[in-house]
């Protein structure tokens, strides 16, 4: 819904500046980073799929997004990953900062691919289209998202099974058994 109302160009030419100078991206990257680290994968990705589907971004500003906006969600990383995990939400936390600081630091190795190619200067603003059924498209647009997330979780989950009852992962599981008990040990 947000990315459909005027709240994404105010904020896009607000972010410009600094988005233009760390990542060679327009403003509305900002937009999709914005989303991207407050609600994890796969919303990023699709932030920056909807602009460039909306002619705001270049081929070269889509590529450089692309390895911005893919953030894990601080609900994973610091509860289900902290939290859950490690028993440890201060853990959590530290690795869901480092993991932006990552998403940083990608976005700025990133800015120097095809570093001759400019941001878009003039993008048109977001929320002039009508609005109409902005709440059907919307969820729409979620439900269609979920699905693939939950085919392709699926698709791995089978070729997973296949892989252990054909015994072809046995010697990795091995492995990494050797090394967790090893870990473990010292």
């Amino acid at each position: 819904i947000l990315s459909s109302m005027r709240i994404t160009s105010k904020l896009s030419s607000r972010l410009s500046p600094l988005t233009t100078r760390l990542f060679n991206v327009n403003g509305a990257v900002g937009y999709a980073f914005t989303m991207s680290v407050i609600s994890g994968y796969p919303v990023g990705a699709k932030c920056v799929c909807d602009l460039k589907n909306n002619n705001m971004l270049s081929d070269e500003e889509s590529t450089r997004a692309a390895a911005l906006c893919s953030t894990a969600s601080p609900m994973f990383m610091i509860v289900s990953v902290g939290a859950i995990m490690f028993s440890s939400r201060a853990f959590g936390t530290a690795l869901f900062l480092t993991h932006l600081l990552s998403c940083f630091s990608t976005g700025i190795i990133f800015s120097f691919y095809k570093r001759k190619s400019k941001p878009l200067t003039i993008t048109p603003p977001m929320g002039s289209e009508k609005i109409d059924n902005l709440l059907y498209e919307s969820v729409y647009s979620a439900v269609i998202s979920v699905l693939v997330v939950g085919g392709l979780i699926t698709l791995f989950y089978l070729v997973c099974e296949i892989l252990l009852s054909f015994n072809i992962l046995t010697p990795k599981l091995l492995l990494l058994n050797l090394l967790l008990f090893l870990s473990r040990n010292l």
